[in-house]
């Protein structure tokens, strides 16, 4: 049987969930196991250009051995798929899922490699999905993790209880970077839709901790931002406030971990309306996920005040999009007022965006 290759191209978190389904789908198969741990090469990573090269895959895993339990998942380098017979998962897992194991071993035997690409289960006919993630869960211990970024995160499990504690997910890095680093065709395109589904504003956060979690003590912030927990105590002022942010000052893949760790092993976990790194936080791990949504008004205002830290020249235009993009988000409460105000200020800073963005005038 040809091997199945887990292998993704982006964020830490859509690479472990690749990497444990794999591992799932390979023994359904009877198939060996072999991961690729291509560079990330994402503009917007400016201020942690170290993260993700596929030379640093020991800061995740221990020694570069990927699991506890298993010393033959070998690590390929990535150009050895170049220019190889590949049976990429993300584009037939539909025709996998309506045949049986026999049938999908007949059609790989014409390939190399199976590449695992997708961060879900790969299911095949008759196969149920695993509703609670009880399966997949199983792996999440088996992962050979870092020794350094493991203590680090047992040194934060002994000083507070995690699994009584609200984690919050402020992702900040690379979405403020894509806030005034992509251009405005990106920003139209895909880019503001995408700064829309990650970033979850500070206020809605606050929000949701005090009318969930009036009963729980301490916070626990994964964040680039280091002065997030300081945000975070001015508006919680009877909490205890805690962050990871500065154990490994360099930042880079040994702080994503750490991070990912502590979001996986908390009580409940605060995330983002759309974040594969909360996802694997939640399905690996042990955490009780609370989705923030879309908070249009807090997140215009918050996105708005990054725009100006900065100042780009093309600032006005920028605010335009996302006071835009607003307004389109807010399609079901057509008679808004909030709704007339961001197409106001769109109008107002730049016309021509409105023409090309929106295509109903507001109620």
């Amino acid at each position: 049987m040809i091997p199945v290759v887990a292998v993704r191209p982006d964020g830490l978190g859509t690479r472990l969930l690749s990497i444990a389904y794999a591992r799932q789908f390979a023994q359904k198969l009877g198939a060996p196991l072999k991961v690729a741990w291509p560079s990330l090469e994402d503009r917007n990573y400016l201020n942690s250009p170290q993260i993700l090269k596929e030379d640093q895959i020991g800061e995740i895993f221990d020694g570069g051995k990927i699991f506890k339990d298993r010393d033959d998942v070998e690590v390929l380098e990535a150009k050895i798929l170049s220019g190889k017979r590949l049976m990429h998962l993300h584009g037939i897992r539909d025709t996998f899922a309506c045949s049986s194991i026999a049938e999908i071993v007949a059609m790989a035997a014409e390939f190399d490699y199976i590449v695992y690409d997708i961060p879900e289960a790969g299911l095949v006919r008759g196969e149920v999905p695993d509703e609670d993630n009880a399966k997949i869960k199983q792996t999440w211990d088996l992962f050979n993790f870092s020794a350094d970024v493991t203590a680090a995160f047992q040194k934060i499990q002994d000083e507070a209880d995690l699994s009584h504690a609200v984690a919050i997910h402020f992702r900040r890095g690379d979405v403020v970077n894509k806030i005034t680093v992509d251009t405005i065709d990106e920003l139209k395109r895909t880019g503001a839709t995408q700064i829309f589904q990650r970033f979850l504003p500070l206020r809605t956060a606050v929000g949701i901790v005090r009318n969930r979690f009036a009963d729980v003590h301490t916070c626990v912030i994964c964040s680039e931002d280091a002065q997030m927990q300081a945000r975070l105590q001015a508006y919680l002022p009877g909490r205890r406030v805690i962050s990871a942010n500065g154990i490994f000052p360099e930042g880079g893949n040994k702080a994503a971990l750490l991070d990912l760790l502590i979001l996986s092993n908390a009580g409940d976990l605060i995330s983002p309306f759309k974040s594969y790194f909360s996802e694997c936080a939640s399905i690996l791990g042990r955490c009780r996920v609370h989705n923030s949504g879309l908070d249009i008004m807090n997140f215009v205002d918050e996105v708005v005040v990054e725009i100006e830290k900065t100042m780009p020249n093309d600032a006005r235009m920028r605010k335009a999009i996302f006071f835009a993009f607003g307004f389109n988000n807010l399609w079901y409460e057509p008679q808004s007022g909030y709704r007339r105000f961001l197409h106001r200020q769109a109008s107002i800073l730049d016309g021509s965006v409105v023409n090309e963005l929106i295509s109903v005038e507001p109620e």
